[in-house]
């Protein structure tokens, strides 16, 4: 069965079991939070260089889109404007950039979630 979905609205990666007891094992990885989620990210634009870690909480502002909040007070469930704001934290490693042809700057980088928030990744890298 179906355990994970990265990203449900794109063609992000999917974790799926081949037998019942491979996805009840899974499924108890996920919950006692055993599974480390590691990303290499190619992005437009120049990073920082790493390590650091970026803590910053987001706040879903619809079905499509969450945005990272600046202000203090948040990460913790409280409400900005009715929409939740939740923690959320992105360690940022090695980071490589490259220009590209059209002499467009991008930048490649290794990434780990901390959270799980919906696009956390680019709402983190946008920030």
């Amino acid at each position: 069965g179906l355990l994970h979905r990265l990203d449900r609205e794109t063609s992000g990666a999917l974790l799926a079991a081949l037998t019942y007891q491979g996805y009840h094992e899974a499924q108890l990885q996920f919950a006692a939070r055993r599974v480390r989620k590691e990303y290499v990210c190619l992005c437009h634009g120049r990073l920082e260089p790493g390590p650091r870690l970026i803590d910053v909480p987001l706040q879903r502002k619809d079905r499509y889109r969450s945005i990272a909040v600046h202000s203090s007070g948040g990460g913790n469930g409280s409400t900005g404007g009715g929409n939740r704001i939740d923690a959320a934290r992105t360690e940022v490693g090695a980071v490589g950039c490259l220009l590209c042809g059209e002499g467009e700057l991008l930048s490649l980088a290794e990434l780990r979630l901390h959270t799980g928030r919906m696009h956390q990744i680019r709402a983190h890298l946008s920030s």
